[in-house]
């Protein structure tokens, strides 16, 4: 939860940006010209996302932009990832200060909104080069059996991600991504649900309120689900998913792995 300099001879390394007591999680800095303050996108610990300047002399922070990931400044403008697409909106260094109305520049580029990480990079001549999504666009939960077969688990399209298959076969636990901004029980815009499927309905069953909530494991027998988080873990009955309590607290990531037999 902290961001460090390291000298370019060797030197000790020193602490610009420590957020551990707020929760929020400093990722994939850029200094802008000057070398005064650094671009960083700040994770909360409800999962929402946020381009911040953080001042290098005082550590004062100001937001530049809501529910935008992997900010960073070229040529006079402020660029920055929202659900896919870069987008582009002029910036005045010196007063920190967006101007005008931001501009999508480029779809589908390969991100990672959970962390705020995007497959992009852009060179000091203007030259961008990125990976093209394929894994953003909606898919349906699917079975694959030892042949190489495949047929639909779940049929209602949706963005995916984490998914656990349940003991007995018949469930799956997964989250699903909405926005750039976080909903109940998200981050980076993800609501932690436990699917069961239904073909006549598609139904999706939502579990409670998951502060930050990301991948989750079933216990031996089914009844259970431990579910990770920016601050802990939690657990809720799967056949009461309307509660949610707390089973540790951290003020790092945790996440559940696999139960024991016993």
């Amino acid at each position: 939860q902290s961001i460090m300099r390291v000298p370019a001879s060797p030197g000790p390394t020193s602490v610009i940006v420590n957020l551990q007591s707020q929760g929020v999680y400093p990722n994939w800095p850029d200094v802008l010209p000057g070398a005064r303050h650094v671009l960083i996108t700040a994770i909360g610990p409800q999962g929402a996302s946020q381009i911040e300047a953080e001042s290098l002399a005082d550590g004062n922070r100001k937001v530049l932009k809501k529910g935008g990931v992997f900010g960073r400044y070229r040529d006079g403008h402020l660029l920055y990832l929202n659900q896919g697409t870069l987008f582009a909106i002029a910036f005045d260094v010196d007063s920190l200060s967006p101007r005008g109305t931001e501009v999508p520049v480029l779809p589908d580029v390969s991100h990672a909104q959970t962390f705020g990480f995007a497959q992009l990079d852009i060179a000091r001549n203007g030259t961008l080069v990125y990976q093209r999504s394929v894994a953003q666009t909606p898919r349906v939960l699917s079975w694959i059996d030892r042949a190489g077969h495949v047929e639909p688990f779940f049929n209602r399209p949706d963005s995916y991600q984490f998914p656990r298959l349940s003991p007995e076969g018949r469930r799956a636990y997964v989250a699903t991504t909405d926005s750039g901004v976080a909903q109940t029980g998200a981050i980076g815009g993800s609501r932690t649900t436990v699917s069961v499927p239904d073909p006549a309905s598609d139904r999706m069953t939502p579990l409670a309120a998951v502060p930050g909530g990301l991948s989750g494991v079933w216990t031996v027998d089914g009844r259970f689900l431990v579910i990770g988080s920016m601050k802990g873990l939690h657990w809720a009955r799967t056949d009461d998913p309307s509660r949610v309590y707390s089973l540790t607290e951290a003020a790092t990531i945790q996440v559940p792995w696999s139960f024991s037999r016993d």
